[in-house]
């Protein structure tokens, strides 16, 4: 499993393919988009491309969240936690 986060640290819009446990991270369609098919991903690229303010709503909505709860210090701050010891 490899979720992206620096796409949506930066700011970026992020149409990914759908990995397992990407609905753990992210609201698909809301903070992420993704594609399971190169179809589907032909097809999202034009209609996102066509419409910039949707695009920017998610990309905005995917940076708060990725700031407020997916940081290299977020991450430590858990693994610290669970072994007894606060960051």
């Amino acid at each position: 499993m490899k979720i992206n986060f620096k796409i949506p640290a930066f700011g970026g819009f992020q149409l990914t393919n759908h990995v397992p446990f990407l609905e753990d991270y992210s609201k698909i369609g809301r903070e992420v988009v993704a594609h399971s098919s190169f179809e589907e991903l032909l097809l999202k690229i034009r209609d996102y491309l066509e419409n910039e303010s949707i695009r920017g709503k998610i990309a905005y909505k995917c940076h708060k969240k990725t700031i407020q709860e997916h940081t290299y210090l977020h991450r430590l701050k858990k693994i610290f936690n669970e072994l007894g010891t606060n960051l």
